[in-house]
């Protein structure tokens, strides 16, 4: 640039160093030039400079960043977690009915902790609209735990409504008094024994299914 070139306003010198990339402002005051100021041109190695990496940043953003926001709509955009909560309760329903249908032939089956869990994964999914999340299978295993408590507390109340309903009481009647027979010993040492098992297997379940699900989300990143 030689020394002609000056800012119109405040009077500096325009040099290769302090012109603003584009050549529209004056690096000292601001000053925007127009086209009728005569004398005040970007450099010509500057502005090809310039446009050379507007074109480049422009090649990355279409390329790499347009890519990959893409991938991250896929994996996690419009993920509802709260009503994934509720999808996840809905769904494991059906497996703390099979948990008491099982319990009922004197058993405490392995199978209906998996169940419950994989029901509570898949409500989650559905219900959130984001399938193998990762955030489904620690929601999952919460509710398949909680689901579970809740099937074994009903079995015993309906063990305890079998033997008095000649009396005239109700489920829900049983299901309020059983807390009164937890202070029998033997009543309670039976419910944790059981509560215990039916936990452990449920756990069991939920580890089998999230190590799956964990299989199957890093294949899906690989593809």
């Amino acid at each position: 640039m030689n020394d002609e070139r000056l800012c119109p306003r405040c009077g500096v010198k325009l040099t290769d160093e302090n012109f603003v990339p584009g050549g529209r402002f004056c690096p000292e005051c601001g000053y925007e030039f127009s086209m009728f100021d005569k004398g005040i041109t970007a450099p010509t190695q500057k502005a090809e400079t310039v446009s050379t990496f507007d074109t480049a940043y422009a090649d990355y953003e279409t390329t790499y960043v347009g890519k990959h926001s893409t991938n991250l709509e896929e994996v996690s955009g419009g993920e509802n977690i709260l009503a994934g909560i509720v999808g996840a309760f809905i769904f494991s329903l059906g497996g703390g009915v099979l948990t008491f249908l099982i319990y009922q032939t004197g058993y405490i089956s392995f199978w209906s902790g998996l169940v419950t869990f994989f029901l509570a994964n898949l409500g989650y999914e559905i219900f959130s609209k984001n399938k193998l999340s990762k955030v489904s299978a620690f929601v999952a295993c919460i509710v398949s735990v909680v689901v579970m408590f809740v099937a074994m507390y009903i079995c015993y109340a309906y063990d305890l409504y079998v033997v008095f309903k000649e009396y005239g009481i109700t489920i829900f009647d049983a299901i309020s008094s059983l807390p009164e027979f937890f202070d029998e010993p033997e009543v309670m040492e039976g419910f944790m024994h059981d509560l215990l098992l039916a936990e452990v297997f449920t756990i069991i379940g939920c580890i089998s299914e999230a190590c799956s699900n964990a299989k199957k989300r890093k294949k899906r990143a690989q593809v």
